[in-house]
């Protein structure tokens, strides 16, 4: 019982001090920040690939600052930006430092000393990771939903463009007409494009952005217009069909691989849902796999198969196309 309170209590301290970490991410820039960055910016002809002139601080907290000081906190910044999160580098390291810590402790508590200490391991690498899972999830997404938006977007810029508005003005009435997380990215780039920065910058940044082949081709095409003319309407109609025959490609991709995805899934839960059915109806039996060293060398090679096994099957049905 005592464990378990323990246990408990910690949990409830670790998600407070979350909170109070996530709390802190929420607050802006003040109005002299603002005009420093605009002037440090201003300072320079082109910004980096993948920024906007106003970038969001490391972190609040001094110790997180250092923490992701460098190239590891400018990478953290972008993968944050790209999945769409209001997280400071810092928070978001505070973020998967504390839910590791919560799984080391948690162990540690409910299964004792020897088995906690390499359980709560496993576990707190497991928890360590688990935010950044997260956050590769939200960018495919993003990026799934951008490329299905591509298409029409660029069939209305390119009809803008025949009704006679400049490029800028194109982007800006497409953008009015579609949905985040599209409309997102081009009010960005039209933000950066008020603030000063050159056209050329914006559209290699949105593409940097954004990462995927259909957007990289969208901006090249653009990009090749600019520098030596052409009917870009037309250029961006042609793009656009390309986009409509890749998304269709794609289509049949996954349809053709459903069932080997869904069949790699099954096999991949499956001996956790009879480890947690068996404990269920024999629980003194299974214990022996957590108590015993031979148990727990099994569970270590039994669990490290079946990840390896999962990648294995999620590579195999990883197609480049």
């Amino acid at each position: 019982m005592l464990p378990a309170l323990a246990a408990l209590f910690t949990f409830l301290a670790i998600v407070l001090l979350v909170v109070g970490l996530l709390s802190l991410s929420e607050r802006r820039l003040q109005p002299e920040s603002r005009l420093r960055a605009l002037l440090r910016s201003e300072a320079k002809e082109t910004t980096a690939p993948g920024q906007s002139l106003l970038r969001r601080a490391p972190s609040s907290v001094p110790l997180l600052r250092i923490l992701v000081s460098g190239v590891w906190g400018e990478r953290l910044a972008f993968d944050l930006d790209r999945a769409d999160l209001r997280l400071r580098p810092g928070e978001y390291v505070g973020v998967r430092l504390l839910l590791a810590l919560a799984f080391f402790l948690a162990s540690l508590i409910l299964l004792g000393t020897w088995p906690g200490l390499l359980f709560g391991t496993l576990l707190g690498f497991l928890g360590f990771i688990i935010p950044a899972i997260y956050v590769r999830h939200r960018i495919s997404t993003r990026t799934a939903a951008i490329n299905g938006q591509l298409s029409e977007f660029l069939r209305l810029t390119a009809n803008a463009m025949r009704a006679g508005f400049a490029l800028l003005q194109a982007l800006e009435s497409a953008a009015k007409q579609l949905q985040p997380p599209l409309s997102e990215e081009l009010e960005r780039l039209l933000v950066d494009t008020r603030l000063g920065a050159k056209t050329d910058d914006c559209l290699r940044d949105l593409a940097e952005r954004v990462g995927s082949y259909e957007t990289r081709m969208m901006v090249t095409a653009i990009l090749v217009q600019r520098a030596t003319g052409g009917n870009l309407a037309e250029i961006l109609d042609n793009v656009a069909e390309t986009v409509e025959d890749r998304e269709r490609v794609r289509g049949e991709v996954r349809t053709f691989t459903a069932q080997q995805r869904l069949t790699g899934n099954i096999l991949s839960v499956y001996p956790l849902l009879l480890a947690i059915l068996f404990t269920i109806l024999h629980p003194g039996l299974m214990s022996l796999l957590w108590t015993e060293t031979a148990g727990v060398v099994l569970l270590l090679i039994g669990g490290t198969l079946q990840l390896t096994g999962f990648l294995v099957i999620r590579r195999i049905l990883t197609i480049d196309y």
